[in-house]
């Protein structure tokens, strides 16, 4: 009985992993010879080696924003805005790895791994997602897509109304005082 109780509270432990692993993106450095390295897939039928543990693992707490980019020849791009502290995770990652690859992982697959030029200081980052944007299978990340538009929504419909409203008290206190000020008296 005791073992059974055991597998059950193991399969429970591996879905749980197994949901964090969606939510995330996971940040890997490439691989050298005489480091522990996994083979993960990238591009449609290759594989890229990196280093066995992630350097930074991006969740949905970590993210300010996300927004998408749309390009003339029907490709797309996540931005993202990071918190203060996993933009300070980012920056000590790349500042630490400048000259490596850094592949970002997703529902364990690369989506890009980019050469690091300089440290991501920032913390905003650009994901190139293709013909078929990789977060149309992730709900947290359309949740956090859906969220920044929603805001980035609320803070242009406050800069509507308040254009609307200064327009309405220039023609209130100045233009109609001046427009039956300025019309001729018929004389009686």
């Amino acid at each position: 009985m005791r073992f059974h109780l055991f597998v059950l509270f193991l399969l429970f432990l591996a879905s749980t992993v197994n949901a964090a692993t969606n939510d995330a993106l996971y940040l890997y450095l490439e691989c050298s010879p005489g480091q522990a390295c996994i083979n993960v897939p990238y591009g449609d039928n290759g594989e890229k080696s990196v280093l066995a543990t992630p350097v930074l693992v991006l969740g949905k707490a970590d993210i300010k924003s996300a927004s998408v980019q749309t390009y003339q020849d029907a490709g797309m791009a996540i931005n993202f805005e990071l918190h203060k502290e996993a933009a300070d995770a980012l920056g000590k990652v790349t500042g630490e790895n400048i000259g490596k690859k850094l592949a970002v992982v997703f529902h364990n697959k690369i989506l890009i791994d980019p050469t690091i030029r300089a440290s991501i200081e920032n913390g905003k980052i650009k994901v190139d997602g293709g013909k078929d944007p990789f977060w149309k299978d992730a709900p947290w990340l359309q949740d956090l897509i859906n969220d920044s538009y929603k805001t980035s929504g609320r803070s242009v419909m406050t800069y509507v109304i308040i254009a609307l409203a200064v327009s309405f008290a220039a023609f209130v206190f100045i233009l109609l005082p001046r427009m039956r000020r300025s019309q001729p008296s018929i004389p009686e």
